[in-house]
C-alpha cells in the first residue's frame, strides 16, 4: 500500500501539488484514518510505485467531482467520486496490467462534477499496488 500520508509497505510514494488539504480526522472510513482532498482545478497527486497494477482508494461523497487519471503520461481517463451518501475506501480508479516496474499516475483535479453533486472536490485515500 501506499497511504495519502506517504507511509508505504514496499517501494512507492505520493506527492501533492499545492492546493491539497491534509485531514488527520476521517476516522474509521478512511485507511489508517486519514486522507487528503482539494476542491482546486488543477492541483495533482502524483503516485510512484513499482509494480503491474494500481488500485486508487477514496471516500465517495455528495459533494465529490471528477478526477483526471494518467498512467506514465498517457492520456488522462475521468472518473467521478460523487456518492448521494459518504462512502469510506471505495476503487475510484484501477489501472489495467502494466509491466513490472516502475511507474507514475497522475491524479488532477478537473473542477468538474455531475448534476447531482454539489461540488468537485476530489480525494486521495490510499493505493494498493500489484506485482503479478
Amino acid at each position: 500500500f501506499i497511504n495519502d500520508n506517504g507511509t508505504a509497505s514496499g517501494p512507492g510514494g505520493v506527492g501533492f501539488s499545492p492546493g491539497w488539504i491534509a485531514y488527520s480526522t476521517c476516522g474509521v472510513q478512511c485507511f489508517k484514518g486519514d486522507d487528503h482532498g482539494s476542491t482546486q482545478t488543477g492541483a495533482t497527486a502524483t503516485f510512484t510505485f513499482t509494480g503491474t497494477q494500481i488500485a486508487l482508494y477514496a471516500v465517495r461523497d455528495a459533494g465529490n467531482g471528477i478526477a483526471g487519471f494518467s498512467l506514465d503520461g498517457r492520456p488522462e481517463v475521468l472518473r467521478d467520486s460523487f456518492a448521494p451518501i459518504r462512502q469510506g475506501e471505495q476503487p475510484i480508479y484501477v489501472s489495467e496490467r502494466l509491466p513490472l516496474g516502475t511507474h507514475e499516475l497522475r491524479v488532477r483535479v478537473t473542477g468538474q462534477r455531475n448534476g447531482a453533486s454539489a461540488g468537485h472536490a476530489i480525494g486521495i485515500d490510499r493505493a494498493e499496488v500489484f506485482s503479478h
